[in-house]
């Protein structure tokens, strides 16, 4: 019924965690693919000993890089070898309900027009200022981290309209319909922080009259990550792969790069202002 693409760059912990959810679904995956990177062959086997114990071994396929192989390219890697009518995205840093898979293929059944749904992070409480700038200056609509606040500061206000991005690392996609548009640009491996963005941006291009789906019933946990050293040197990663996006996608609009620049700076010098005042303090 189902495949499950999960790439991993030595994240042991959080990844035995997550393929213990996997193993304990109501509706089980018909195969895993594991793209492990930057793994030592120590831990590797401790992979495939936890595949055994949780009894999903036989239909887990595990692909290894010495060194990272870059998120964009592990999620087109085996995309032509999915023979399954749905596929999805995991990353190896979330935690899933025991019916998160049963619900979300039971949506896609009920819903043809949907290309593919998203769950939404708990760990998402805030809707910052410069979320809202950033929408507000961009020429595409994401709604992930203002509903995902919504959901998670209002229980009640679960109302949904529409987005043209879905998180990446959280999503049941209808294969045929990814397929058909294969293969992905060359210039969507070149993106990291953003490769969410390009790829839905892309797949919602292809296919104009389908549509994307955040569920309120998707609930997932995130495992935090230690906080960026180079929070700079992140900004301006964060500026150059949104600035290729407009380049691709929307090339009419290439006189807004410079305020995609000034705007990732001044929020790198405004956090950085704050950490500042709050060591002093």
């Amino acid at each position: 019924m189902y495949t499950i693409i999960i790439p991993s760059c030595n994240r042991i912990g959080t990844l035995l965690a997550l393929l213990r959810d996997i193993s304990l679904q109501s509706l089980s995956p018909e195969q895993i693919f594991l793209v492990l990177q930057s793994y030592s062959p120590d831990k590797v086997a401790k992979i495939k000993d936890s595949l055994v114990a949780l009894g999903i071994a036989d239909r887990t396929s595990i692909i290894e890089f010495d060194s990272p192989y870059g998120l964009a390219n592990c999620r087109t890697l085996v995309l032509a070898r999915v023979c399954t009518p749905y596929f999805s995205f995991l990353d190896d840093d979330i935690s899933i309900s025991e019916d998160f898979f049963e619900l979300a293929i039971g949506y896609h059944r009920s819903n043809p027009h949907v290309l593919a749904c998203s769950g939404f992070l708990k760990s998402v409480t805030t809707y910052p200022l410069s979320s809202k700038i950033l929408n507000w200056l961009l020429p595409y609509v994401d709604q992930r981290r203002r509903y995902f606040s919504r959901l998670n500061s209002h229980s009640e206000a679960s109302l949904f309209t529409y987005t043209d991005i879905i998180s990446g690392g959280l999503t049941v996609w209808k294969t045929s319909y990814v397929q058909l548009a294969l293969p992905v640009p060359s210039a969507y491996t070149r993106h990291h922080y953003f490769e969410d963005v390009f790829w839905s941006l892309y797949f919602r291009r292809a296919n104009p009259l389908m549509s994307y789906a955040i569920l309120a019933f998707l609930q997932a946990d995130h495992v935090g990550h230690p906080q960026d050293r180079r929070p700079l040197r992140r900004s301006l990663s964060l500026a150059s792969e949104l600035a290729a996006i407009i380049t691709y996608f929307y090339p009419a609009l290439i006189i807004i790069i410079p305020l995609i620049y000034a705007f990732y700076f001044l929020t790198s010098a405004f956090g950085a202002i704050g950490r500042y005042l709050g060591h002093a303090l």
